[in-house]
């Protein structure tokens, strides 16, 4: 008789837990991320006998003794979302939990509940003021290093320009017509069109970059670059150049560019190439004033040029070569040494061709060659080459001045005698000697100015089998790679668009979250960075998973280890809106209906236990 009151007070406190359950997932209806619980019974047995009949058949003789709640199992079935236009409102789409860590315990937490912000220091929390864990990226957008909090920069520092790209649309017209002038950026009528991009240093400081393009021939044409309209050069390693050259195929397509060599030695063109795609590399080094030395190893002796500031020409002794530079007007004086002749000289004018002129050694006198046509100088590269490819004779070019008096490209002294050659579509003057040799030469090919007379610093040509250099030391380096790959020639207009990846010091304006659980962060210099890449963990056991309260979870002894991956792998991140409870509230006053009556039925077998036991007590009366 008293076995049924214990079985019917079991069901009322299994019910009751149930109804507790039942309330609590009522009453996380609104609660972000909640996951809803149910309950598991199971029976309890007062005794159980088994016998057996005279045939030996079993007979089990089993009486219940009740219910009890065995366990609860989470449902972490996906929620709906709701839109809170809060970019750091995220919400999990598919598996897994965010990872939120309390620092001052060292103890990670898990929850679905994504409604995060950043606080003073730039740290991603939770309103608890856990913080969020991922991955940092680094400058190209990969993870960087372990897991850790992720800081979001309140501003980042000023990034020097080291890339230019020219990315589609980007056309040169392939109808205009080439330009035969002598490149100058203050011509208009020298080029076609000027690109302008605004490029930063190392401190922020924006700078003009400018290309000019010119059609030279038939799906050809020339890139000249300036910085702050100052000329800059290309480079290969150690070499310089002082413009670009590129090749179109009949499709329009970029097939070859090449760097415009300032001459090597015993080469009669000027162009090497050097890329198939069209990347190179801008030299970026200001040339700043003062003391030029220029050096040549020639047989293994060293020659010195010195300039002393005034324009002075100091004698080299070893190698027989004069020289010297003036600030002033930029003239450039080569003087080659003495022979058996009359003094000759040729004066050419700076342009960007590539000039030859004749040096004959004579006894009386020198022949010189005179660059004047340079107003200052600017950052870039002067090769001078000097060797010997003919005897020497007797000098029977008189002073000048000389003519080209028929216009076919033969040039006459003041004596009406033929002393030499001019090839107009290259800019080379070849001057002969008496006995019909071709004396040495020295061959220039300018695009480079050099501006802005400062503090003294040196300037070094580094002379190396024949080949001479200006280069600087004056200066902090800095260089940009350029992309032309994906600039066309096509029978339409010019239109260009170029993108650099350099910036000026920025504060974070807004922040926002790819689905693949990328932060971004948008700073007041146009700058949108990838900062952070979220990190996202499962558990293959996820269900036994302890409440924390918070919205929080934490794994138990038996749980396995969190599988942890970035965001996007095994869900999605949806940013701007938070998951919702789960709770199906109309499953749940079902429930609740249920546990009620269930409850009802326990409490009236224990009332009708006690009528019988009542019964019982009135027999004795």
């Amino acid at each position: 008789m008293l076995q049924s009151f214990y079985t019917g007070n079991s069901g009322l406190n299994a019910n009751k837990t149930w109804l507790g359950v039942i309330s609590d997932n009522i009453a996380n209806v609104n609660t972000n991320g909640f996951k809803q619980e149910r309950v598991n019974f199971s029976d309890l047995v007062a005794s159980s006998l088994t016998t057996y009949s005279s045939s030996g058949a079993p007979r089990n003789k089993e009486i219940g003794g009740g219910a009890f709640v065995a366990g609860t199992i989470k449902d972490f079935s996906q929620g709906s979302f709701k839109n809170t236009n809060q970019p750091l409102s995220l919400a999990l789409d598919g598996e897994g939990f965010f990872m939120v860590k309390n620092p001052s315990a060292d103890l990670t937490y898990y929850t679905r509940a994504g409604d995060f912000r950043v606080d003073a220091n730039g740290d991603v929390i939770s309103p608890a003021g856990l913080k969020l864990q991922g991955w940092m990226l680094d400058e190209t957008g990969n993870i960087a290093g372990a897991m850790g909090s992720i800081n979001i920069p309140n501003n980042l520092d000023p990034k020097n320009t080291d890339k230019v790209a020219f990315e589609n649309p980007a056309n040169l017209d392939a109808g205009v017509d080439a330009i035969t002038k002598t490149f100058d950026p203050s011509d208009a009528t020298t080029y076609h069109y000027v690109n302008t991009i605004t490029t930063y240093d190392s401190l922020g400081t924006a700078h003009v970059l400018k290309h000019y393009f010119v059609k030279t021939d038939t799906n050809t044409w020339r890139v000249y670059t300036q910085l702050d309209d100052r000329a800059i050069t290309y480079t290969d390693g150690a070499n310089e150049y002082a413009s670009l050259e590129l090749k179109f195929n009949g499709k329009g397509e970029l097939t070859s560019a090449y760097y415009m060599r300032i001459p090597t030695l015993n080469q009669n063109d000027t162009a090497s190439e050097i890329s198939d795609d069209g990347v190179f590399t801008l030299n970026t080094v200001p040339v700043l004033p003062g003391t030029v030395f220029i050096t040549k190893d020639q047989n293994n002796q060293d020659v010195t040029w010195n300039d002393d500031g005034s324009g002075n020409i100091v004698d080299i002794k070893t190698g027989e070569i004069k020289g010297s530079i003036s600030y002033d007007d930029g003239k450039i004086t080569i003087i080659g040494a003495a022979g058996d002749g009359n003094t000759n000289s040729i004066t050419v004018t700076y342009k960007d061709y590539k000039y030859t002129s004749a040096l004959e050694a004579s006894d009386d006198g020198t022949n010189s060659v005179y660059n004047t046509g340079i107003t200052n100088i600017a950052p870039g590269t002067l090769a001078i080459y000097v060797w010997d490819d003919g005897t020497d004779g007797t000098n029977d070019i008189s002073n000048g001045p000389w003519t080209d008096k028929n216009g076919d490209g033969n040039i006459y002294d003041s004596t009406n005698t033929q002393v030499g050659t001019i090839d107009y579509q290259t800019g080379t003057i070849t001057l002969t000697n008496g006995d019909g040799d071709t004396n040495d030469t020295i061959e220039f090919e300018y695009g480079i100015k050099v501006t802005d007379l400062g503090n003294i610093s040196t300037t070094t040509i580094n002379y190396s089998n024949n080949e001479s250099r200006f280069l600087n030391n004056g200066a902090t380096d800095s260089s940009i790679s350029e992309d032309f790959k994906k600039l066309t020639q096509l029978d339409s207009e010019f239109i260009f668009y170029a993108q650099q990846n350099g910036a000026s010091k920025g504060d974070l304006m807004s922040i926002s979250v790819t689905e693949d659980g990328i932060i971004k962060g948008t700073y007041t210099n146009g700058q949108v960075k990838d900062v952070a890449r979220l990190a996202v963990a499962t558990f293959k056991d996820k269900e036994i998973l302890v409440r924390k309260g918070d919205n929080l979870y934490l794994p138990n002894q038996q749980t396995f280890t969190p599988i942890i991956v970035p965001g996007g792998v095994i869900s999605k991140i949806r940013s701007g809106m938070l998951e919702m409870s789960n709770v199906d509230i109309s499953q749940e006053f079902i429930n609740l209906i249920t546990a009620q009556r269930a409850y009802q039925a326990n409490a009236k077998t224990i009332t009708t236990s006690d009528q019988i036991l009542q019964t019982t007590m009135d027999i004795k009366r």
